[in-house]
């Protein structure tokens, strides 16, 4: 779990919910940003089968993964800002990286936030931001009657106010619809293939 419940409590204030129901709307509420932003935030090891695709300056197979920050790469392959390079195709045996359907490469590497990291200069420092996004977000699970999605009727697959429509692909839990990410939070959202 990326937020504690000592830093639940310091966020919101909320020194009377206990404990366990802290830490298991803190886990779900988590798990919601995780889904909103398509990727798994906290660190651990990965293995994906990665699109390649080349380098528009040097040419070098580069690929994206789903979990970032990337702290290490196995094989030794070189990474930067998220980007993974040099690996080789596993797929097809073309190093064509124009061929079509693209080549793609099995890469196992180490990415995601640390809870524990206390340095704001690492790479795996859990920005603020995201802390205090899931922390008021289980604190509105906590809190559906305050919620502004207490005035979503459970079930709700279209919401309609005069002239203003929201379509919901599946219908709505219960408090649900009421958490809203920060812009900041937002841009870790997977933009790659």
């Amino acid at each position: 779990m990326l937020v504690s419940v000592m830093t639940y409590r310091e966020i919101t204030g909320d020194s009377e919910t206990a404990s366990a129901e802290v830490e298991r709307v803190l886990a779900e509420a988590q798990g919601l940003l995780e889904d909103e932003l398509e990727r798994p935030l906290e660190q651990g090891t990965f293995t994906e089968l990665l699109l390649l695709t080349p380098d528009p300056v040097t040419g070098v197979a580069m690929c994206f993964p789903r979990v970032t920050p990337v702290l290490s790469v196995q094989g030794g392959l070189r990474h930067q800002h998220g980007v993974i390079y040099g690996a080789p195709p596993t797929t097809i045996p073309s190093v064509d990286l124009s061929a079509t359907p693209p080549p793609a490469a099995e890469v196992t590497y180490t990415a995601g936030f640390d809870p524990a990291q206390t340095d704001p200069t690492a790479e795996d420092y859990l920005p603020r931001y995201i802390e205090r996004d899931i922390a008021w977000a289980a604190w509105q699970l906590l809190q559906p009657s305050q919620a502004v999605a207490s005035q979503m009727p459970a079930g709700a697959t279209a919401v309609r106010v005069g002239d203003v429509a929201v379509n919901f692909a599946e219908p709505q839990r219960p408090g649900e619809a009421g958490i809203s990410w920060s812009r900041q939070t937002l841009r870790w959202k997977r933009r790659h293939p």
